[in-house]
């Protein structure tokens, strides 16, 4: 039996997805994570970069992962974009409400425009 990714993951999807294709990246697939489907993850390509964002409900926690790809292979780990932009690894931000997922999608909006440049 096919174990449904979590509603989280479909929001957070609705509310990136249009920065990431503006940014060049594709859809490439969604997963749940583990049993019971209250974790995933979506993930997005470009020919040099991965996105992807993961749910973790039971642990109350959302984000976007980024990491650097070579003829369709990860060359690098992968980093929290909210890392990225700060520099240093920070604490988990709590929350899986609709304010983090416009926080998040305001993250990445920063992120995407610092490499773009």
């Amino acid at each position: 039996m096919v174990q449904p990714v979590p509603a989280l993951l479909i929001e957070a999807r609705e509310a990136l997805e249009p920065l990431f294709r503006a940014a060049g990246y594709r859809f490439v697939g969604q997963e749940p994570i583990g049993e019971g489907g209250r974790s995933g993850v979506a993930e997005y390509r470009t020919s040099a970069r991965r996105l992807r964002i993961v749910v973790e409900v039971d642990e109350n926690v959302i984000w976007v992962d980024t990491a650097v790809e070579r003829d369709a292979q990860i060359i690098s780990q992968w980093t929290d974009i909210e890392w990225a932009l700060a520099g240093k690894r920070l604490p988990p931000i709590p929350g899986t409400s609709p304010d983090r997922i416009v926080e998040l999608t305001e993250s990445a909006a920063r992120y995407l425009s610092e490499r773009a440049s």
